[in-house]
């Protein structure tokens, strides 16, 4: 990723360009045409930047001229033609422009994004921070995130939850299944939440081919295939922190319905009817059926000594929460709001994702990102 913005200081003579010049100046400094330029060997550093500069900005000729300006190289060197500066200036990708103050106006932003620019840091303190983040979350919420990991001012902008960055992202980003569902908009009041929660769902790219993550995002169901064992993880794992996911399982168990947590490492699929989860190190499950937390093919019971009610097998829709404390490197798991205890200590430091697995035709299982958990 190529830092393109900044103030020129090494330039014995300096004319402020406007941002679009800037960035398209910077760009074409990294043409092959100017990385291997035959200079003098006599020639300043100081020079050299004078001499580059002219031939980016295409002033040659106006303000230097051809000869004066030719002095500094061993062979001729021809200045960009139009053709080649256009087709150069369209390579550019990943862009990141940073300012050491705020962007006045949201069309600082516009001007940018001509320019491939992907990501804008910025300290803030404008009172129009406001509608710059704004800009910049109608281009890609990824500059949303790079500013709140860099700029207070920002990172309490975007924290506010009633702030229409957040109201404008949910359409653009959430699939029209969710947006239409009532029982979700009242489970997420906070359009901030929703939004985690959504980034956090289930990965339709990480999954069996025997399932598929229903269009509002948060669902997944098993199709009604015989003789095998599916699962499915999250789109995020973690690494810190003390995080709360939802799993509520709409339908019947089967002989197996296992919630919770693996590495990428972890096996998807598998034939026969088992908890697939569990079986090696990078998974960590526990079976609802069987009352069973595995690792690494071990089972021990769980509820410990079943001192809690988990009489749940006939409810419909049973609500499991798994708490997974990357912190203290343990995990356990909730039942109503009811603490059953920890299930796994010694955890792992590489990203964990949330997982379930599946054995019953039709199983729909949803799955929601809840946020940092609630100790005590």
């Amino acid at each position: 990723m190529q830092k393109l913005v900044g103030n020129n200081r090494d330039c014995a003579t300096y004319v402020r360009p406007t941002i679009d010049q800037r960035i398209s100046r910077q760009w074409l400094r990294q043409h092959d045409k100017v990385l291997n330029l035959p200079w003098k060997a006599n020639v300043k550093r100081s020079e050299k930047s004078n001499t580059i500069d002219v031939l980016v900005s295409g002033v040659l000729g106006s303000e230097i001229s051809s000869e004066q300006w030719s002095q500094n190289f061993t062979e001729p060197v021809a200045p960009f033609t139009a053709e080649e500066r256009r087709n150069w200036l369209t390579t550019m990708a990943d862009v990141v422009v940073s300012s050491d103050a705020f962007f006045p106006f949201r069309d600082n932003i516009d001007c940018t994004k001509q320019f491939g620019v992907k990501y804008v840091v910025s300290p803030g303190g404008s009172t129009r921070d406001d509608e710059v983040i704004e800009a910049c979350d109608e281009y890609d919420p990824k500059d949303l995130f790079s500013c709140m990991l860099v700029c207070r001012q920002w990172y309490s902008i975007i924290n506010s939850k009633g702030k229409r960055v957040w109201k404008r992202a949910i359409p653009r980003i959430l699939p029209k299944a969710a947006l239409e569902d009532i029982n979700l908009l009242q489970k997420f009041p906070d359009k901030m939440k929703l939004l985690r929660a959504f980034m956090f769902g289930w990965n339709p790219h990480d999954i069996s081919n025997t399932m598929y993550v229903k269009p509002d995002g948060f669902t997944v169901y098993r199709k009604p295939i015989a003789q095998c064992t599916d699962a499915v993880r999250g789109k995020r794992g973690v690494t810190e922190g003390v995080h709360a996911f939802e799993f509520i399982w709409h339908s019947p168990f089967g002989t197996a319905a296992v919630v919770g947590f693996s590495t990428t490492h972890e096996r998807l699929h598998c034939q026969g009817y088992e908890s697939l989860l569990g079986h090696t190190d990078q998974s960590w499950g526990w079976n609802l059926v069987d009352k069973e937390v595995l690792h690494k093919n071990q089972y021990r019971p769980y509820p410990a000594n079943n001192v809690h009610n988990t009489c749940f097998l006939q409810k419909p829709s049973v609500r499991i929460t798994l708490i997974l404390d990357c912190d203290r490197k343990m995990a356990g798991f909730e039942h109503e709001d009811e603490f059953l205890g920890i299930a796994f200590k010694n955890l792992p430091s590489a990203p964990l994702y949330p997982t379930i697995a599946a054995v019953y035709g039709h199983s729909e299982i949803s799955m929601y990102y809840m946020g940092p958990a609630e100790l005590g």
